[in-house]
């Protein structure tokens, strides 16, 4: 584990229990926003990308895409080039990847990949990254609330959310269609904060991506960026990184959730 500023473990001792060995692999603390503020403080809620952070969507989005495209006669789009298009909604991806179909037209083209998406997502049962689950789990068990917050179409985060029978662990699941606006822009996590009646300073948000990071920095909100997710490249970056999900509870538990244990 890496410090920024190791005046971090004097300001906040829950800090040192970070440096047991075997954390030191596993996060790095990074940008700390207000040295004043105490780590985290009481965590009330937690809320979470999809996509990259919770489940690995890669290989059904890239299937989706090149069954598009093999629809059309056209080459295939390199995995790369698919998990660099990933994070600003449907509607975006789909220009970044069928920029040379222009003549099907934007709808149409759209239409297609979200029709061939959300038939190869449902199909897929196990779509969690290694740990989500168990992290999920421990959360709710420690009573803190939790939320999705994705640009994906809200109704195929729903139907994935029902398929792995998790659906019931979120109090809210927010998409563009139900949302103020759309991830970067901070309103849709600090509404979903305000709508469970708490402040910024009680939520946590956790992404893989610098559109999250840009959500969480606008909005206020601690951030946790897991690694091994899309476009995590580039600034701004999350508060501390993990390099998987079950790293995430470890994280919050040395200060918000002991914190609350204690109440």
């Amino acid at each position: 584990m890496m410090l920024t500023d190791r005046r971090a473990i004097l300001r906040f001792p829950g800090l040192s229990a970070l440096l047991r060995p075997e954390c030191i692999q596993t996060l790095r603390l990074a940008d700390w926003r207000d040295m004043d503020e105490p780590f985290l403080g009481p965590l009330r809620i937690v809320v979470f990308d999809l996509d990259g952070t919770l489940i690995d969507s890669l290989p059904d989005i890239a299937h989706a895409v090149n069954e598009v495209r093999r629809a059309h006669a056209a080459s295939p789009t390199p995995l790369e080039q698919i998990r660099a298009a990933i994070g600003d909604g449907a509607r975006v991806l789909a220009g970044r990847v069928f920029g040379d179909l222009r003549e099907v037209g934007e709808e149409a083209i759209l239409g297609e990949f979200l029709a061939e998406y959300e038939r190869c997502s449902v199909e897929n049962l196990e779509p969690w990254r290694t740990g989500s689950q168990e992290l999920l789990d421990l959360l709710t068990g420690h009573g803190l609330e939790l939320a999705i917050l994705s640009n994906k179409p809200l109704a195929l985060t729903e139907r994935i959310l029902e398929n792995t029978e998790a659906r019931s662990q979120f109090v809210l699941v927010r998409g563009p269609e139900n949302s103020p606006a759309a991830k970067p822009d901070p309103l849709a996590l600090l509404d979903i904060i305000a709508s469970r009646g708490f402040a910024p300073t009680e939520a946590c948000f956790v992404g893989d991506s610098i559109v999250d990071f840009a959500t969480g920095r606008a909005a206020g909100v601690f951030t946790i960026g897991v690694r091994g997710g899309y476009r995590a490249d580039g600034e701004p970056g999350p508060d501390v990184w993990c390099d998987d999900p079950a790293a995430v509870f470890d994280c919050l538990r040395v200060s918000s959730i002991r914190t609350a244990e204690a109440e």
